[in-house]
C-alpha cells in the first residue's frame, strides 16, 4: 500500500472518530465502531494497516475501501464468524491457482 493510500485512509479514519465522538456526546463507555477506528489509526501509525491481524496477509484493498477499520482478512473473519473454517483459505488458495 502506497503512502498516499494511508493517507487517504488516516484522513478518512480521523474524520469518522470525529464524527463518532460527536455523536457520543460526553456519553461515557466508546462505542465499539470509535473503538476500531481508534485501532486502525494505531495500526497505521504502527505501519500494519491492512495486514490481518490473525494470519498476517494483506487484506484485500476493495474491502478497506469498504471498511476501513477492518483488521482481518475475509477469510479469517468468515471464520471468526463460524461461516467458513480456517481451512476455508487453504481451499481458497487451490481454487485460485498458482500465485
Amino acid at each position: 500500500m502506497t503512502i498516499s493510500e494511508l493517507n487517504k485512509f488516516r484522513n478518512a479514519l480521523r474524520n469518522l472518530r470525529a464524527e463518532l465522538v460527536y455523536a457520543a456526546g460526553g456519553r461515557t463507555g466508546a462505542p465499539r465502531l470509535l473503538l476500531e477506528v481508534r485501532s486502525a489509526l494505531s495500526r497505521i501509525n504502527a505501519r500494519t494497516f491492512g495486514i490481518c491481524l490473525n494470519c498476517q496477509r494483506e487484506i484485500d484493498l476493495n474491502q478497506l475501501m469498504t471498511t476501513p477499520w477492518m483488521s482481518s482478512c475475509i477469510v479469517c473473519q468468515k471464520a471468526s464468524d463460524g461461516i467458513v473454517s480456517p481451512a476455508g483459505r487453504v481451499a481458497e488458495e487451490s481454487l485460485a491457482g498458482p500465485a
